[in-house]
């Protein structure tokens, strides 16, 4: 007994440290005064349109605020927007209280199969460090708040041991999920595939054919409110993935590199307790969430060159921890329980060794930023890379790509399912045609563009018979450096 109360002790100990490092750096990533992330501006600028009345997904604003991410996040971002200034601050730290009510929510959901405080408690801090040590949730985008919904409906099922009302309104957070972040609407699907397994199929097919038809109800209404939703969120989104399997293989290296040991714990139960029947039943939901999630990343999400290691994070550790820590509690081998302590002091200590001397020092360069700034003033039409582009918009300038324009061009395709498709490709070809003859008239005072990208709107023959670059600069971000080159037009002697 009193073995055991030390090693809860030294592993508590740890996961504090481990909680410290990881606010810590969280912390500095909150109040940098710059970009860190190509999207974070797109996910701004939507909100700040709201914020003046307008419609983002109107086709006006196509295809320049395309916007591939739900509309809620800012949604619920927007009466903030209207009292406070519109600062990466503000967005970072409405992000971060979704964080904070995931990972309290995670641990309420331990908790509800009386796993012991400690390992709620170590859980939820490992479970923090991987979000914050890989994902960009923390940063101004919706992930967060999507994956607060998205363990909300399965806290629901859990607490109320999937009774009809839980799994109701279990389905109707999965609505508010998917317009944070499409993928998240899978929850609804994952709790009618578990009722159809274990419950009643005649429940599950009732269920599952209440959660189609809302969601067509869904669908319909928000893109009567907003014109080109679906062809965003849906269309652009599937046709502009890329898909590779090294990718895939990358980011299970990489989780593998964080979780092994957690890894390693599970094969251990799963060996040595299989046959007490109280442990690791393949039929329990948390088992069975995670078979799905493991099924959905290897066939088809974790494919997606779009995210690295995002959606092992979202989908894989909650149900990961859950299975783990419950079942840790649950066993009666010493040797086991032994084996797991030593385990978890092990995924600790290297957490903390990860934070205090591997993760990316975070930019906080005022200087630079005021360098674009002053590029940018005194400049009236200018075209901007999509990292520049709130500073543009904060100065009233015309916002040409917010960062996903390029994408919109994927979703045409899909002509016999796009309604007015006819309009939209007419409106997406005068936007193009529009640039091209600004460049050619060199109407731009500037350009701004990433070197050698493939992602640009203008052609690289006009931009340099019209324009020379005469300066480069970076955009330093905690992960990476944008270099960017900026064009001037080209005078006659």
């Amino acid at each position: 007994m009193k073995k055991s109360l030390h090693y809860s002790l030294l592993l508590s100990f740890l996961a504090t440290i481990l909680l410290i490092v990881t606010f810590s750096y969280h912390l500095k990533i909150l109040i940098s005064p710059q970009i860190q992330e190509t999207r974070e501006n797109s996910t701004i600028i939507t909100t700040e349109l709201l914020a003046e009345g307008q419609n983002p997904y109107s086709l006006s604003h196509m295809p320049e605020n395309t916007n591939v991410y739900g509309i809620l996040y800012n949604l619920v971002c927007f009466p903030f927007a209207k009292i406070f200034p519109s600062t990466y601050l503000l967005y970072r730290s409405i992000s971060a209280f979704f964080i904070f009510a995931s990972v309290f929510l995670l641990f309420k959901i331990i908790k509800i199969f009386k796993v012991r405080n400690t390992y709620a408690y170590i859980a939820s801090v490992l479970f923090y460090s991987q979000i914050v040590g890989r994902g960009y949730d923390f940063l101004a985008r919706p992930d967060s708040l999507g994956l607060f919904l998205f363990l909300s409906s399965f806290y629901v099922v859990f607490k109320h041991k999937f009774s009809n009302k839980s799994i109701l309104f279990a389905l109707v957070l999965s609505f508010l999920a998917f317009l944070a972040k499409p993928y998240f609407l899978i929850s609804g699907f994952y709790i009618s595939f578990y009722i159809f397994l274990t419950q009643s199929k005649k429940h599950a097919v009732i269920f599952v054919s209440t959660y189609i038809f809302g969601f067509l109800l869904l669908l319909l209404l928000v893109n009567t409110i907003f014109e080109t939703y679906i062809l965003n969120v849906i269309f652009i989104s599937i046709s502009a993935s890329n898909n590779s399997l090294f990718h895939l293989f990358l980011q299970t290296g990489f989780y593998l590199m964080w979780n092994i040991e957690i890894v390693i714990l599970l094969v251990l139960i799963f060996i040595f307790e299989l046959n007490t029947k109280k442990l690791l039943k393949i039929l329990s939901p948390e088992v069975c969430f995670l078979i799905l999630s493991a099924f959905l990343l290897y066939t088809k999400l974790g494919w997606h060159q779009g995210n690295f290691i995002t959606y092992f994070n979202h989908l894989i550790s909650p149900f990961l921890f859950i299975v783990i820590f419950k079942n840790l509690n649950l066993i009666k081998s010493a040797r086991i329980k032994n084996i797991g302590n030593i385990l978890l002091f092990s995924v600790l200590v290297k957490m903390i060794c990860y934070y205090l001397f591997f993760m990316p020092s975070v930019p906080y360069q005022i200087a630079q930023w005021n360098n674009w700034t002053n590029i940018l003033k005194n400049k009236n039409d200018v075209y901007v890379h999509p990292d520049l582009s709130l500073l543009a918009f904060d100065q009233e300038k015309y916002i040409y790509d917010t960062g996903q324009a390029y994408y919109f061009k994927y979703a045409l395709k899909y002509r016999s399912y796009i309604p007015n498709y006819q309009k939209i490709s007419e409106d997406y070809n005068k936007y193009l045609e529009n640039i091209n003859q600004m460049v050619a008239e060199k109407k731009f005072d500037l350009i701004v563009l990433e070197p050698n990208s493939q992602e640009v709107i203008i052609p690289k023959d006009s931009l340099e018979k019209n324009y020379y670059p005469l300066q480069e600069a970076d955009v330093k971000m905690f992960r990476y450096t944008q270099k960017l080159v900026v064009w001037f037009p080209v005078t006659k002697n």
